[in-house]
């Protein structure tokens, strides 16, 4: 009976020691949140890049070289598609508040899948501002 009592306050220990299901959630919903902090300030250096290559292509057009222009109107479409990427997690993404009555398990898979929906907007928001940095930044 003594050596159950021991095992039974020894596994009591070791769940209360870890972190809370609250504690665990919240630390995923700052990661998320974080990935999004990361990257929103760039957001309007995407739409500069945008004008830029809308303007380039404007100039290119009343040039007559319609191949240039499509490059740059191009550019601008992979610019605004990172920037709509932005737009659309931050639109769908649902709020502690709105959760509330979500099972643990329902609101940690989503977080989970909220987290690999941003990491893959900032991978395009990072590219379409290198791209954007090469063609631009090094003209003038």
């Amino acid at each position: 009976m003594k050596k159950l009592f021991t095992v039974f306050t020894v596994a009591l220990m070791m769940v209360s020691c870890g972190p809370s299901t609250e504690e665990i959630i919240d630390t995923k919903e700052r990661e998320v949140l974080k990935a999004h902090d990361l990257t929103m300030p760039e957001m309007g250096k995407i739409n500069g890049y945008k004008r830029k290559a809308l303007d380039k292509a404007a100039e290119l057009d009343s040039l007559g070289d319609q191949d240039a222009a499509n490059t740059y109107r191009d550019m601008a479409q992979t610019l605004e598609q990172a920037n709509e990427g932005m737009m659309q997690w931050m639109r769908q993404f649902t709020v502690r508040t709105e959760r509330a009555d979500w099972e643990t398990d329902e609101t940690l898979d989503y977080l989970a899948k909220q987290k690999a929906f941003i990491d893959s907007v900032n991978n395009n928001i990072y590219e379409a501002l290198e791209l954007g940095k090469k063609t631009f930044d090094t003209q003038e």
